[in-house]
């Protein structure tokens, strides 16, 4: 026998007899989408090093970024403990600083810039834990694949672009974990720790 044709005759059953009766059923898992707008503050800092000649050497302070992106949030219960997301998220970060270089004998100052913009997609697990009928706090982890374009490195001294003094930015992989507070599913506040990336292989 199924489950179902044993349902249906102690229903039918019951039914005929004019008895009351109740139906004990394991929960099937439902499938849950969430989706919200993701703002957020960024503090990154990037460096460059030439490994080599020290020629292309350059620190760039923390500093403020903005970045804003989208989350799609799948759960596989009405309780919501356990879900999986994707979050692309839209970055920038323009910065320009001062090195000085040996060339030619004598030391030059080299203007360093960079012009990084890229797209993330993180795709993570995250887990939550009720604190009441409307508050939660959660951590995740995720793994981001990051997809810049129109991203590059200059030094410039004067009017003049070094020799191989443009690096392009490439695509790359890291991980972040967070933890945050969600009320009433609708105002959330998370923290994230972005873990060190190799942006020009």
């Amino acid at each position: 026998y199924k489950t179902a044709d044993l349902l249906k005759f102690f229903e039918t059953y019951n039914a005929c007899r004019n008895v009351s009766y109740e139906v004990y059923q394991k929960e099937k898992p439902d499938l849950e989408f969430a989706f919200s707008i993701r703002p957020g503050l960024s503090f990154p800092a990037l460096s460059t090093s030439d490994g080599v000649s020290n020629a292309r050497n350059a620190n760039f302070e923390r500093s403020l970024a903005f970045r804003i992106g989208g989350e799609l949030e799948l759960a596989f219960s009405s309780k919501k403990v356990w879900t999986i997301f994707i979050e692309p998220t839209y970055s920038k970060y323009k910065r320009e600083t001062e090195a000085v270089y040996p060339f030619s004998g004598t030391i030059e100052n080299t203007i360093v810039s960079i012009k990084y913009q890229y797209i993330e997609f993180p795709i993570g697990v995250r887990r939550y834990l009720q604190l009441g009928d409307k508050s939660k706090l959660f951590a995740n982890g995720a793994f981001i694949f990051d997809s810049p374009f129109n991203s590059y490195i200059t030094f410039q001294r004067g009017n003049e672009t070094l020799l191989n003094g443009f690096l392009k930015i490439q695509p790359n992989l890291n991980f972040a974990a967070g933890v945050g507070y969600s009320y009433q599913d609708q105002l959330v506040i998370e923290f994230r720790y972005h873990s060190p990336k190799n942006i020009l292989n």
